[in-house]
Parts: C-alpha cells; structure tokens; sequence
C-alpha cells in the first residue's frame, strides 16, 4: 500500500494516473484537510481533465470551505472543458451543504451559468444548485 507521504508527493510529482490516485485516497479515503493545498495546487496547474475531475471530487469529499471553494472557482473560470467544471460545480455543492453557501460559490455558479450553460448536465446542476440556495 501507497503511503500518504507518497500520495501527497505524487499531487505534484507523479505521473497523471500517480496524481488521480492521490486525490482519491487523499479526499475520499482519508479526508486529509491538511493536505487541501497540495490538491488545490495540482488543480490549478492540471491540463489533464481526468486530473482536475479528481482533485475536485477530493476537495469535495474533504468538504473545507474557504479556499478549497476558491480554487474551485477559479479553475470553473478557466476551464472550457464542462465535465471539469460540472465536477467542481458538485463540490462547490457539497462544500456549501455542510459549510453554507460562499460568496465564492455563488460567484462560480453564476459564472458557469452565463458560460457554461450550454452543456445540459451542467445546466440542471446549476438549476438544482439554485433552487437548492434559494437564487
């Protein structure tokens, strides 16, 4: 078995299967908050859509809300490719189920809704998402 020592060096060195198994274990197996930084980062700097898709269902399985909603707004705002963003959308959600509903989240659905509205999966989610928060 992998230790989280290596999982975590993995966020950033590792190969993209390395990085999508690190989140996964990070996020879902162990719930690492203190790790949340080394996600985000490999979430901001990913071009891999598999990559991104995994570190935001960690930051979501985490549910830290802060910086981990920020990172995933930023990357919904730099992000064309609507399976990443529908991905971080659902953290957002998660994030904001437990924590309450940021300014950062409103701010990423109302983004996603003008840009990304197109994509049918991820506008039922941002509908739900409203309808969920009262907008």
């Amino acid at each position: 078995e992998v230790s989280v020592d290596v999982h975590v060096k993995n966020l950033s060195k590792g190969t993209e299967s390395e990085k999508m198994a690190a989140c996964n274990f990070l996020g879902k197996e162990k719930s690492e908050k203190k790790y949340i930084s080394e996600i985000q980062e490999t979430l901001k700097l990913s071009d891999n859509s598999k990559v991104a898709i995994a570190c935001a269902n960690a930051l979501g399985y985490i549910q830290e809300k802060g910086s981990s909603t920020t990172a995933l707004k930023n990357k919904i705002m730099s992000e064309s490719n609507t399976d990443v963003v529908y991905a971080c959308l659902v953290s957002i959600l998660n994030i904001a189920i437990k924590n309450g509903y940021e300014p950062d989240a409103k701010s990423a659905v109302q983004y996603a809704d003008i840009n990304h509205r197109n994509d049918e999966f991820v506008a039922d989610l941002i509908d739900r998402i409203k309808i969920k928060f009262k907008e």
